[in-house]
């Protein structure tokens, strides 16, 4: 199962993530949002990762322009961008696009009669509180390949995985105790969950 490592903004969490195969390593790059970090970090921190796509996220409120150009000048190999953007219109082989779900949304087809390049879904789960069946056969009519972000428990992954296809999950990186200090026992236990299933 891939799994997208988003907002990571210290080099602990990026070797961390790094270490553990993940298939994205995500940085926000939008000024003036929670967790930005400047792209001069995150070109520091990619000098001591390897094997993860460097990824770019964006808010609706960058122009175009600026997300093509970060990705041509900061080499980024995929980008996270809301629903509202036009995937087609970017310049990225690989574009995730992240729809905040409930158990009420309808899923856009996202460009996906148009788009030439690789588009798949982040969907951010809310209001959790609902029973899991709520959700099961929203997930399993995705028009495109997802990735899922949720807060649940351990045994709230154990439960829905069997129900769903996922491509992936996605984790959110964190504040670090201090420089280089940080425990991961929490997201090692789902870490654990996910090599049961492969």
């Amino acid at each position: 199962m891939l799994i997208i490592a988003r907002k990571i903004t210290n080099l602990t969490d990026a070797r961390y993530f790094a270490a553990k195969d993940v298939a994205y390593l995500g940085f926000n790059l939008e000024k003036g949002t929670e967790g930005y970090l400047d792209p001069m970090y995150m070109q520091a921190m990619r000098e001591w990762v390897e094997g993860p796509a460097i990824t770019g996220e964006f808010s609706a409120a960058t122009p175009l322009s600026v997300m093509n150009e970060a990705i041509r000048f900061y080499g980024l190999n995929a980008v996270i961008v809301p629903d509202s953007i036009r995937a087609a219109s970017l310049e990225s082989s690989d574009i995730i696009v992240k729809i905040g779900v409930k158990k009420d949304t309808i899923l856009p087809l996202i460009d996906a009669n148009h788009a030439t390049q690789k588009v798949t879904l982040l969907l951010e789960l809310e209001d959790i509180n609902d029973s899991w069946s709520a959700y099961i056969d929203l997930l399993n009519g995705s028009p495109l390949p997802y990735f899922l972000q949720f807060d649940a428990q351990v045994s709230e992954l154990q439960e829905i995985l069997p129900q769903i296809q996922p491509l992936g999950l996605c984790f959110t990186g964190g504040e670090e105790e201090a420089v280089g200090v940080k425990s991961f026992d929490e997201i090692e236990a789902f870490f654990d969950v996910l090599s049961e299933t492969d």
